[in-house]
């Protein structure tokens, strides 16, 4: 019975020691799966780490890159703000060059209607006669035109009546006599 006993403890022990072995080396595989793995896991957390190095880099040149926009924008801010200025520069100068038209064209009408009286007591608007043109003007106290010829032909020599839009330019020397 001893050795019975013993049999079945060598037999039971044989039996453990396969078990154990099996185990062990289903262990070594399960070992050398995980270290698979492992180093599976460490390539992708490498390849993690680089993805993060550049999405680092291009984070860095976006910024580089709004900072040069940001820039170019207070640029185009500032231009935009020295054309207001000119444009309003512009609108004063336009408003006082509309101001100086007005007094130009209220003056041009005042010389109108004085050329136009001077005109009428020269004699080239009403009150000439049939004559030779210079009785109105010697009527009005301008002394005598005759013999003034060529000299004074724009005024003596006018036809009918003549208006202050057309008058002529005459000679400097004409204006001795007033």
């Amino acid at each position: 019975m001893v050795a019975g006993e013993v049999r079945n403890l060598a037999m039971r022990a044989a039996e453990a020691a396969g078990n154990t072995s099996q185990l062990i080396e289903g262990t070594l595989s399960k070992i050398n799966q995980g270290s698979e793995i492992v180093g599976k896991t460490s390539d992708a957390f490498s390849e993690v780490a680089k993805g993060a190095r550049k999405v680092g880099e291009l984070i860095s040149e976006i910024a580089a890159a709004s900072s040069e926009q940001a820039e170019g924008i207070e640029q185009v801010n500032k231009a935009v703000g020295g054309m207001d200025k000119i444009v309003q520069q512009n609108a004063a100068k336009a408003e006082e060059s509309a101001g100086a038209s007005e007094q130009l064209n209220a003056q041009a009408v005042q010389m109108k209607e004085i050329v136009a009286e001077m005109m009428k007591l020269v004699g080239g608007a009403g009150g000439r006669d049939s004559g030779n043109g210079s009785a109105p003007m010697a009527d009005k106290g301008f002394g005598e035109m005759k013999g003034a010829g060529a000299r004074n032909k724009t005024a003596l020599s006018l036809p009918g009546e003549v208006s202050p839009d057309k008058v002529i330019a005459v000679d400097k020397g004409e204006f001795r006599e007033f």
